[in-house]
């Protein structure tokens, strides 16, 4: 019975000292540098969307790995579409930044863009697009 419990003691040593390497050896590196700025950037941005009430509305709920064509829209605080003067896609993977990607969309008519856009592998995606107009500008999620 002391065998069992030392090996299974041993086995469970060393699947913690696996899970740690496998850990180590897959960080990118730190999340990010400055956790209090970044916080009180998005707590910013909140608030600006707030009071701007501007929207963001992607039309597709499924994309899949390959090339893909998005659409959104963008409405202003009274749902009427939103004249941008300047709009930025970023993709990104939550667990690495090795596929980041910035992408500019193609404005079809005002406050609407379509984009041609490339999911390298199957997963989660963080999809934030930058929009400006004027002085104000808004980070959408």
């Amino acid at each position: 019975m002391k065998t069992i419990i030392i090996i299974s003691g041993i086995l469970a040593m060393l699947a913690v000292a696996g899970a740690v390497f496998v850990g180590i050896e897959n960080f990118d590196g730190t999340v990010t540098g400055s956790p209090y700025e970044e916080g009180l950037r998005w707590d910013e941005a909140r608030k600006m969307k707030s009071e701007l009430g501007w929207g963001f509305d992607m039309n597709e709920e499924r994309l899949a790995a390959g090339e893909n064509s998005i659409s959104f829209i963008l409405t202003d605080k009274d749902g009427s579409p939103l004249d941008a003067s300047s709009v930025s896609v970023m993709l990104s993977r939550p667990s690495t930044s090795s596929y980041d990607r910035r992408y500019e969309p193609v404005k079809v008519k005002e406050g609407t863009f379509r984009l041609d856009i490339e999911f390298p592998l199957y997963g989660y995606w963080d999809i934030k697009a930058d929009v400006i107009k004027g002085p104000d500008k808004v980070l959408f999620q």
